[in-house]
């Protein structure tokens, strides 16, 4: 007799490859991390191990199992370049955006460090006010307005729309322009205007089956 862990394994086999074939353009990639003593990752379709070789079989494994894997443009990710760099290669064709959730996430974790001059340096709501804004903006244009609000807020430097972006002093302005700035492409709304993301920011929905 099969057990019911088996029975909802091979429904959930089958349906992920029913989906695949109607819904091909977009992949959702999420792991569990620190499952156990020795800080394994758990991915939606198989474990991680340490030797960091089983993403790439876990990959090969997926596109013998869909061969529609080439219809693929958007994959959606947590904030891992290991990961990151890693589909790419196996995706060339794909553009890989960020999870909002982590964008928020590590954002409001950050300011809280000492190194950035503690809570009582700076507003930290109007700060993650500002990054919401950058995230939502429709335009690159709109972008750079928002990100000269965010270097007012920090560096108290008030920038017209004319004005280019100064040196950076604050140090949590340091790390959001090193650290999310650059990668605004994989996260900052008016960059998915042209990608078939099919309303997919997360991929929390991973959550529940891990």
């Amino acid at each position: 007799m099969m057990s019911p862990w088996r029975k909802q394994s091979r429904c959930r086999r089958a349906k992920c490859g029913d989906g695949s074939k109607l819904f091909p353009e977009v992949l959702l990639v999420d792991a569990t991390h620190n499952t156990n003593d020795s800080r394994y990752k758990l991915f939606s379709f198989m474990v991680h191990d340490v030797y960091g070789h089983c993403l790439a079989d876990a990959i090969e494994a997926f596109k013998l199992s869909n061969p529609s894997w080439e219809q693929i443009r958007v994959i959606v990710i947590d904030r891992d370049m290991g990961e990151l760099s890693l589909l790419e290669t196996h995706f060339p064709h794909v553009k890989v955006i960020l999870r909002h959730f982590h964008l928020k996430k590590y954002i409001r974790s950050e300011m809280k460090k000492s190194k950035y001059g503690g809570p009582s340096s700076f507003d930290m709501d109007q700060v993650e006010d500002a990054v919401d804004m950058l995230r939502m903006a429709p335009t690159i244009e709109d972008y750079t307005k928002y990100l000269k609000y965010l270097y007012f807020l920090l560096d108290t430097t008030h920038l017209d729309s004319n004005d280019k972006i100064p040196e950076l002093k604050h140090p949590f302005l340091q790390y959001f322009m090193k650290n999310w700035d650059q990668q605004k492409e994989r996260w900052a709304l008016y960059a998915r205007s042209d990608v078939p993301h099919l309303g997919n920011h997360t991929n929390s929905c991973f959550q529940g089956p891990n």
